[in-house]
């Protein structure tokens, strides 16, 4: 016999064994079918998700790659029936929908009726058929007493879920994250850990920018009772911190870094911010509309007030670039109903009332102060230069123009300084 007979005969000795051991295995591991093993599973599932007494504390991360933050959502399972309770929402609210626990390649989670908490992120709007990219529907990839690990099943983030202490309302619980939130207003915030000057900037939403010797992060974070803490470790000039404090009395977030590396940052407020308080000239279509700009949250944002016009408004003022903007906003009640700043294109005849929409600042001369306006840029089908007043009923339903005033401000084109 050659040698390619022997290999052969060979291989088909290993074949046969190895295939009569794959069945042995087969009979000894598998004794129940996949579907038998899912049922068992789910049912596992549904008695840990509903044993704790007062419910479990998710936190949930919305956005691609994390990018919206994360945020509180108090929920307690029964009999097909989920109460969840959130931030996002009036803390003493509970909202009830169903819940259940299918297969589909592999256990999953699903909020299957609608739930005004849990289906908020993944609401589309009329900015983004995407909404803020958040899941209702969550793969389990482990789970026991002490956490459920979930898996957002269409945008992949990893959410953790851990038991309420059993005498914690959740009322209170919420509200001290939400007192939290109130008092840290400021946007930016200093600190020096060893030779490195460091700076935090929180964004509208929940992820904060990191600064630090030329280079730059940005990590998400969700608000607990003390501060606030990372979805992963944040790199702070060198060091790993998991959360960082919130010390109301100082107005600073403190830390300590897994090496033992203190660090403490305070409010930050740029020099350039106060230049913009005082009294100004604005053009609306032609016409001089004298107002006051005043400091509203410190380096943040101003009020600005007008005899000329209905209501005051907020313009929100940017230290990255240096400038002010002007955007959708509520601001004031008129009878039963809101009213609401809308960026208007006057040219083109429409308005929307979406969210970080409207114009911004430039810099055309400093003495005297004098900014210009034009479209930011978000309203991807048309371009900002106006705005108008609109109702709004408690759902969020427009109901027409403002009838207490003049409703319509067309082009506004720049501002001047004048005391």
């Amino acid at each position: 016999m050659n040698m390619k007979k022997i290999i052969y005969c060979i291989l088909l000795l290993f074949v046969a064994f190895g295939f009569q051991s794959c069945v042995d295995d087969e009979k000894e591991v598998f004794n129940k079918s996949a579907s038998e093993r899912m049922s068992e599973a789910l049912a596992n599932y549904s008695k840990i998700l509903q044993s704790p007494k007062n419910g479990w504390r998710l936190r949930y991360y919305a956005g691609a790659d994390y990018a919206y933050g994360g945020y509180n959502m108090l929920v307690s399972f029964a009999d097909g029936k989920a109460n969840v309770a959130s931030e996002i929402t009036e803390t003493d609210t509970i909202y009830r929908s169903g819940y259940d626990l299918i297969s589909n390649q592999g256990p999953v989670l699903t909020f299957d009726t609608f739930n005004p908490v849990m289906h908020f992120f993944g609401t589309p709007s009329s900015s983004s058929l995407d909404g803020y990219q958040g899941d209702y529907e969550f793969v389990i990839m482990s789970a026991s007493a002490d956490s459920v690990v979930l898996k957002g099943k269409k945008w992949g983030n990893k959410m953790v879920m851990t038991p309420m202490p059993e005498k914690t309302e959740w009322k209170s619980y919420l509200d001290s994250i939400v007192n939290i939130q109130n008092e840290n207003i400021y946007p930016e915030y200093v600190g020096t850990i060893g030779s490195k000057e460091t700076k935090l900037s929180f964004t509208q939403y929940h992820t904060l920018e990191i600064s630090s010797g030329g280079s730059s992060s940005t990590n998400s974070y969700i608000c607990n009772t003390k501060g606030i803490e990372f979805n992963t470790p944040a790199d702070i000039a060198g060091h790993t911190f998991n959360s960082l404090s919130w010390n109301n009395v100082d107005t600073t977030f403190v830390g300590t870094a897994t090496d033992g590396t203190k660090g403490s940052f305070k409010i930050y407020i740029s020099p350039e911010y106060k230049k913009y308080i005082g009294t100004w000239n604005i053009t609306i279509n032609g016409t001089i509309y004298t107002a006051n700009v005043a400091q509203n949250v410190p380096g943040q944002s101003f009020t600005v007030k007008s005899t000329q016009l209905p209501y005051p408004f907020v313009a929100n003022y940017s230290s990255t670039d240096d400038k002010v903007s002007v955007l959708t906003q509520d601001l004031g009640i008129f009878g039963e109903y809101t009213v609401k700043l809308c960026p208007w294109d006057a040219n083109a005849g429409y308005l929307t009332w979406s969210d970080n929409i409207g114009m911004e600042s430039t810099i055309t001369s400093k003495d005297p102060l004098t900014l210009t306006f034009a479209n930011n840029g978000r309203w991807s089908s048309y371009t900002v230069n106006s705005y108008l007043l609109y109702l709004f009923d408690s759902a969020g339903n427009r109901i027409g123009k403002y009838t207490g005033g003049n409703y319509k401000f067309p082009f506004v084109t720049k501002a001047v300084k004048v005391q």
